[in-house]
């Protein structure tokens, strides 16, 4: 379930937040410290790629899916910022 923080932002509940906060720490505990190691190396790796001539925020990511495939990214931005992606 959903809450409504204003008229334009929308939270998880706080039951539905303790859910994921916990699902989070067990999921964690699977990864492993070398999982979550190399979690930071690949988006470390992505950060140097970023393109922010107006932040000079540079921002890598990277995600575990449930097949242990790991993706980056990195941000980019445009003088526009509306076609901007973010990591």
């Amino acid at each position: 379930m959903t809450e409504r923080i204003n008229k334009h932002i929308w939270t998880l509940s706080t039951k539905d937040l303790a859910t994921e906060r916990d699902f989070i720490h067990k999921e964690i505990g699977k990864i492993g410290t070398s999982g979550i190691e190399e979690l930071i190396k690949v988006a470390s790796a992505y950060r140097k790629n970023a393109y922010t001539p107006y932040s000079h925020y540079d921002v890598g990511a990277a995600v575990l899916t449930i097949d242990n495939e790991i993706y980056g990214g990195c941000n980019s931005e445009n003088v526009a910022y509306s076609p901007t992606n973010h990591a």
